[in-house]
């Protein structure tokens, strides 16, 4: 009985980290959702800004066991990596 009740914890624990993993999922989806429709050079250094801000947050709670390193989080990083692309190739564009 004490196996399936920490059991039963165990998972209440994963899906709130999950949970927790996803509001950046939103967040890094909304800001791709600009970058996709345009932006200006400006706008685009802000988004810089506040895609590293993300990745700071997101690292300080992997660091502090508030997120798990699994596949979810890798998936979330390449999501981030690609926005941060996006970012850098409309920077690119508007210094040429």
């Amino acid at each position: 009985m004490a196996w399936g009740a920490a059991k039963a914890i165990g998972k209440i624990y994963l899906q709130r980290l999950k949970d927790s993993l996803d509001k950046f999922f939103a967040k890094v989806d909304q800001i791709t959702g600009k970058l996709i429709e345009g932006v200006d050079a400006t706008r685009a250094k802000e988004i810089a800004k506040e895609l590293h801000g993300i990745r700071r947050e997101t690292t300080q709670k992997l660091i502090a066991e508030e997120l798990a390193a699994d596949d979810s989080f890798v998936i979330f990083q390449r999501q981030l990596h690609t926005a941060l692309q996006m970012v850098n190739e409309t920077l690119r564009k508007s210094n040429n």
